[in-house]
């Protein structure tokens, strides 16, 4: 059986956060299994799509659409069709198209103090488990969620509201800090809405590298049967 922490998906996120971009050209898609205990994915890493889902490898190249001429262009797995009928065919629609940030694993970092402050109120949290929530207290003050995301990675949420952007040639210590809400060498990553422009500049000024794109299908709340098209 494939659990989280051995599934396929984490390995290529860990590569991609040391800045291995995943095998294969540009355009091409790779097909995995849902992770256990976790929400359905389509990722694009350096121009490669990633479909994690309990869906089969043809019913993907079926409802693929073309159009990839280079790696300047659009992924055709982010097109809206083949999302909405991705959605349809696992009962729950997309939760909209994020950025996906990361950086590598290294020794526990150092910081200032932590306060525990509760669940983490919005809809990221719905996508995580074993979520906490702390109000960093040091030269830098932030509000930052921490919890397992696709996969079993490590996931952090920095609060835009709580926390004014990094200033430029400034180094903020709010990346240092993360790290030692994690286990030591383990990378973490966060996502960002791509229509944030707030929370962008706050995780590209804390330190973190983007990846790619992600969007998440959580589970539907009861049985669905695919239209006949669909299946």
């Amino acid at each position: 059986m494939t659990t989280a922490i051995d599934h396929r998906l984490l390995e290529i996120l860990r590569r991609a956060a040391d800045g291995v971009p995943p095998e294969g050209s540009p355009g091409g898609i790779e097909v995995l299994s849902r992770p256990l205990g976790g929400p359905s994915a389509v990722l694009v890493l350096d121009g490669r799509g990633i479909v994690a889902a309990d869906v089969a490898p043809s019913w993907v190249l079926d409802h693929f659409p073309p159009g990839f001429d280079g790696p300047d262009e659009h992924h055709p797995m982010l097109s809206p069709t083949f999302l909405a009928a991705l959605g349809r065919r696992l009962g729950a629609p997309s939760a909209g198209v994020d950025v996906l940030f990361g950086v590598p694993g290294t020794a526990a970092g150092t910081a200032g103090r932590f306060v525990e402050i509760g669940d983490h109120p919005l809809a990221w949290s719905d996508h995580r488990t074993d979520v906490r929530t702390f109000r960093y207290l040091g030269q830098e003050s932030a509000t930052i969620s921490v919890g397992r995301g696709p996969a079993g990675r490590w996931d952090v949420w920095i609060d835009p509201a709580g926390h004014p952007p990094c200033r430029p040639g400034r180094t903020c210590e709010l990346l240092d800090a993360i790290k030692v809400l994690v286990p030591p060498r383990s990378p973490v990553f966060t996502t960002v809405p791509a229509c944030s422009a707030a929370a962008l500049a706050l995780v590209v000024g804390v330190g973190f590298r983007p990846l790619g794109a992600e969007v998440l299908f959580p589970e539907p709340e009861g049985p669905d049967e695919p239209d006949d098209e669909e299946a």
